[in-house]
C-alpha cells in the first residue's frame, strides 16, 4: 500500500459527512480524520488535502473553521466537499484562501435539521444516499487525477442566504433556551459526550445546555430515548442519524 500522503479532514454531527469521508478515504486508500480530534498544529505542506463539512444555514460550521486554524503549510492540491439538504449558497467563500482550493463539490444528503422541518421519508433518504454513492465514485476519480472542478448547487438567492441569513442564524438562532428533556431520559450521557461545543453537562443525571451551541442537532437526533426536544418544534418529528440507514 502506498504511503499516506493525503489528509481528509471532516466535521460531522449526525453522520452524513463522516459517511462521505469514510467512503472517499477508502477509495483513495487513506483514512478520514475527525477535525475535532486535532489538538495540535498539523502540517499539510505538499499533501493532497480534502476538507469535508456540512453546511449550516448556508455557511461553514464555526467549529470546523476554528479547527482549520491548526492547519499549517500549503497543500499540493486541495479539494472541498460540502454536504447539504439542498443547496450551499456561497458557503465556500468563507473557507481560507490560503488553501488554494482547486475543486469544490456539494452533495445533497438527508435532512437532519429537525428544528426547522421534519425528516424526509425513508424512500427519499435512500435515494439521496444512493445518489451520493455515485457522486463519491466520480469525486474520488477527479481528486486522484487532481482535476479542477466546481460542481456546486448554490441555489437561488445564494448571496442573500450566505451573507444575510447565515450571520442572522449565528447571532439569533443558536440559542439553547428551548432545549429540554422529557422523563424518557435515562441519563446515558451520550448528548454530553457527543456535543462538539461542549455545551451540555449532566446535572443530577439530566442534560443542561450552556449558551454556546453550534446547532449541529447531534444531541436531539442521537438521543437513544428520543428524550430531547427543542420546545414544541420537534415534538412528533422523527429523528435522523445515518446509521439507521446504512
Amino acid at each position: 500500500m502506498r504511503e499516506m500522503n493525503d489528509l481528509l479532514l471532516y466535521f460531522s454531527a449526525t453522520g452524513n459527512t463522516k459517511w462521505i469521508s469514510d467512503r472517499l478515504a477508502e477509495k483513495l486508500d487513506d483514512r478520514a480524520i475527525d477535525i475535532m480530534s486535532l489538538t495540535y498544529e498539523t502540517d499539510i505542506n505538499n499533501k493532497l488535502l480534502v476538507l469535508l463539512f456540512p453546511v449550516y444555514a448556508w455557511g461553514v460550521p464555526e467549529p470546523f473553521l476554528k479547527k482549520l486554524g491548526l492547519i499549517t503549510g500549503t497543500p499540493h492540491f486541495c479539494s472541498a466537499i460540502a454536504t447539504c439538504g439542498a443547496d450551499v449558497g456561497e458557503a465556500f467563500e468563507s473557507l481560507p484562501e490560503r488553501f488554494f482550493i482547486k475543486s469544490e463539490y456539494s452533495i445533497a444528503m438527508p435532512n437532519n435539521y429537525i428544528i426547522g422541518s421534519d425528516t424526509e421519508d425513508a424512500d427519499m433518504v435512500c435515494l439521496k444516499l444512493n445518489n451520493a454513492k455515485e457522486q463519491i465514485d466520480a469525486i474520488a476519480s477527479e481528486i486522484r487525477s487532481e482535476k479542477e472542478v466546481r460542481r456546486l448547487h448554490k441555489g437561488k438567492f445564494s448571496r442573500l442566504k450566505s451573507h444575510i441569513i447565515n450571520p442572522a442564524f449565528n447571532t439569533f438562532a443558536r440559542t439553547t433556551k428551548s432545549f429540554c428533556v422529557t422523563d424518557a431520559c435515562n441519563s446515558c450521557g451520550q448528548c454530553e459526550n457527543n456535543c462538539p461545543a461542549g455545551a451540555i453537562s449532566l446535572v443530577h443525571g439530566k442534560p443542561v445546555w450552556q449558551d454556546k451551541c453550534y446547532m449541529c442537532t447531534s444531541c436531539i437526533n442521537r438521543c437513544p430515548m428520543q428524550a430531547i426536544e427543542y420546545g414544541a418544534k420537534t415534538k412528533n418529528r422523527k429523528r435522523y442519524y445515518i446509521e439507521k440507514y446504512i
